[in-house]
């Protein structure tokens, strides 16, 4: 990142296309001097860059973006629940219903 403060909207452009490829977008935040960023945030010009910038970035390392995996966080709330489930005092779920549930009597029809 530069440092210079006088920087126009195409070098604050290029600085955010390489932050973006970076994973540094807090830094470049950070980089901007007050001047800087009540001029970026009604430009434009500069927000259709941004956009063309996220797309390029995105295709360009679209081969190395990782989904995440939403089995553990699926694991992780089901592992909350029956924590809250117990701290509550509620009866469990069980697998399989009790066997008084599981018998059924049954009467002969009359003939």
């Amino acid at each position: 990142m530069r440092t210079d403060y006088n920087r126009d909207n195409q070098e604050l452009l290029v600085d955010y296309a390489k932050a973006l490829r970076d994973g540094s977008i807090p830094e470049f935040l950070k980089s901007l001097s007050g001047p800087e960023a009540r001029r970026l945030r009604f430009s434009l010009p500069f927000q259709e860059g941004v956009g063309a910038a996220r797309a390029v970035v995105a295709a360009a390392f679209a081969d190395q973006i990782q989904t995440p995996s939403t089995d553990l966080f699926i694991a992780r709330v089901n592992v909350r629940i029956a924590a809250r489930t117990k701290q509550a005092g509620a009866p469990t779920p069980r697998a399989t219903a009790p066997n008084h549930a599981r018998q059924t009597h049954r009467t002969p029809l009359p003939n």
